[in-house]
């Protein structure tokens, strides 16, 4: 288990490189993630860092299509 500084550094850098597979592996199994109720695109519950990672590619698929 990493400390909450180290947790925030590691996520932020995978989200500005992209690397959606780091995100999710910094997650516990039991993690939840509970969307913004806008847009309702990101609206939602993910459990896991399985859903986390669908849900973050579902994101960056969507935003490289517009």
């Amino acid at each position: 288990m990493i400390n909450a500084v180290a947790f925030v550094k590691e996520f932020y850098w995978a989200m500005c490189t992209g690397d959606v597979e780091h995100i999710a592996a910094l997650h516990s199994p039991d993690f939840e993630w509970t969307g913004a109720e806008s847009p309702p695109s990101y609206s939602g519950l993910w459990r896991g860092p399985r859903d986390v990672e669908c849900y973050l590619v579902g994101l960056i698929f969507r935003s490289s299509n517009r």
